[in-house]
């Protein structure tokens, strides 16, 4: 919204009905469409300026909690992932990220790990496990126990430390 007027409808009266309906996903903060024309001429130019989008349209949003019980991979295509509460992995299930996967934790909340945690990024896409707001110590952090393990490469851990004070920690 700008001056009152929603983004879908501005980008219409500038003649980008396409950019409209397909560019632009729920939560974009406003669109400020510029348009001029010369005298004369039916020719106009148009600059679209997207400030503050938040591009949700492009990949699903998919909550977890529990356990896991069986080997499971979370895809870019269900990313982020936002654990709502904690996440176990059981001893003899493996735990796959795919690269470019965000993982966003709730408060106070984390992923333990008594079976595998495969987590291998890329340098183009790495894997991020942070917290669903831009705050030290928010969520708990990964705990490896007894016999569990895991891999992580091209892997980020923000905003953990809670409780364990750590970011990834082998107990047992």
């Amino acid at each position: 919204m700008h001056n009152g007027i929603s983004a879908s409808r501005q980008l219409r009266a500038a003649g980008l009905q396409l950019l409209a309906d397909c560019l632009f996903p729920p939560g974009v903060a406003y669109v400020v469409v510029y348009n001029s024309r010369w005298i004369g001429r039916i020719t106009a130019w148009a600059m679209v300026l997207l400030l503050g989008a938040a591009w949700t349209g492009l990949h699903a949003q998919t909550a977890v909690s529990g356990t896991v019980n069986a080997t499971t991979t979370w895809t870019l295509a269900g990313s982020p992932y936002q654990v709502t509460g904690n996440v176990t992995v059981s001893t003899g299930v493996t735990l796959t990220v795919e690269a470019g996967v965000q993982v966003e934790f709730a408060r106070y909340q984390g992923l333990y790990v008594d079976g595998t945690l495969q987590a291998v990024g890329v340098p183009g896409a790495p894997i991020v496990f942070t917290s669903s707001t831009e705050t030290a110590n928010w969520w708990s952090g990964i705990v490896v126990r007894n016999a569990g393990s895991a891999t992580l490469d091209n892997a980020r851990i923000a905003y953990t430390g809670y409780h364990h004070n750590a970011g990834l920690l082998k107990m047992g």
